[in-house]
């Protein structure tokens, strides 16, 4: 094959577009990588287990939690409270029966009209 030759085929490969790869490359590549070092991907349930036994992430969710609870409480007894001024107000002026709805009304206690007919 004259040299010429091979030059052009050269040429016509340096000049074709290089093809795209593919979406998933990059979790074959790494899947790839685990098993070839005996590693397997851990699954939510695993990952749990050994969290557990680590003294750090117990008291971490401890603490996440009493904060939570703490601050939820404060604002809901914020949210529902009633300072002197307001009750003093409401018995001067004689809204105590709408000062506060009741929050889970289990019934309705006030009698059904009657259709006259």
């Amino acid at each position: 094959m004259p040299q010429s030759a091979v030059d052009d085929q050269i040429d016509l490969a340096r000049n074709r577009p290089v093809p795209t790869c593919p979406t998933n490359l990059e979790t074959r590549v790494l899947r790839r990588i685990r098993s070839s070092n005996g590693e397997t991907p851990l699954s939510f349930l695993t990952w749990l287990i050994h969290c557990l036994p680590q003294p750090a992430f117990v008291a971490s969710v401890l603490a996440f939690a009493i904060i939570t609870s703490a601050l939820v409480s404060l604002t809901s007894s914020r949210a529902f409270a009633e300072d002197d001024r307001q009750a003093e107000l409401r018995r001067t002026f004689g809204f105590e029966s709408i000062s506060q709805p009741p929050t889970l009304p289990i019934c309705n206690c006030q009698p059904a009209a009657k259709n006259p007919k």
